[in-house]
């Protein structure tokens, strides 16, 4: 599991380094297997050149590394819909899901010190559109799945993490252990694996000198 690293970001999105450069740096330090991830929003255009450039890169480094195309689309909905196209889908091999703001309605998000103020209703909110998430057929990973509770403030009680553990098990969902927020952690980790949900690592890099940073940390805090 440390040799991978499935949720990279390049100069497609907010990336420093061309996605060339991610892959060789991958190599460098003996990966076996990577995705880059870029973000997307359902203006994004860019999807057939990224394609591309990873399929060119596929090609060219077969003998050394297992590469994947992805995108990282945030959680626009509590319904658990994200912002992409379904066009988009079959353009690349990976979709992660992510929260990075935490919706209240159709394209409306809490705002500022929201969430760390009203901790229990951001707790439900999170909780209902995470659900949704799960059951959402063109998202394969969910990315950093806590983390924008954790920065709040915001403790996840057991028996929602159960609950989200069992439901993602009976949906075949991968969720990402994520090596920059540390998160899930230990105990949603522990639940994870034991209602047998498929785990990938993730650092969320976005250069290679992050990539070189997490290239060894522990999974979690």
């Amino acid at each position: 599991m440390l040799k991978t690293d499935m949720h990279l970001h390049s100069t497609f999105s907010d990336g420093i380094n061309t996605p060339q450069e991610l892959v060789e740096e991958a190599i460098r330090l003996g990966f076996v297997e990577i995705a880059i991830t870029d973000h997307v929003r359902k203006s994004s255009d860019w999807l057939d050149l990224f394609s591309q450039e990873i399929n060119r890169l596929k090609q060219k480094y077969s003998n050394k590394i297992i590469l994947h195309s992805g995108i990282e689309a945030k959680v626009i909905d509590l319904k658990g819909a994200i912002d992409a196209q379904s066009s988009f889908f079959s353009k690349v091999d990976i979709v992660l899901g992510a929260f990075h703001r935490l919706p209240i309605g159709e394209g409306d998000f809490w705002r500022g010190n929201q969430i760390a103020e009203q901790k229990e209703r951001a707790l439900g909110y999170w909780f209902n559109a995470m659900m949704k998430l799960i059951e959402n057929e063109n998202v394969m990973i969910v990315a950093h799945p806590t983390a924008i509770l954790k920065r709040n403030g915001v403790v996840v009680p057991r028996d929602l993490k159960e609950t989200i553990a069992t439901k993602a098990a009976s949906y075949g969902k991968t969720f990402e252990v994520n090596t920059k927020y540390n998160v899930p952690d230990r105990e949603f980790l522990d639940l994870l694996y034991h209602h047998g949900v498929n785990l990938v690592r993730g650092s969320d890099s976005h250069s290679v000198e992050e990539m070189r940073h997490f290239a060894f940390s522990p999974y979690v805090a």
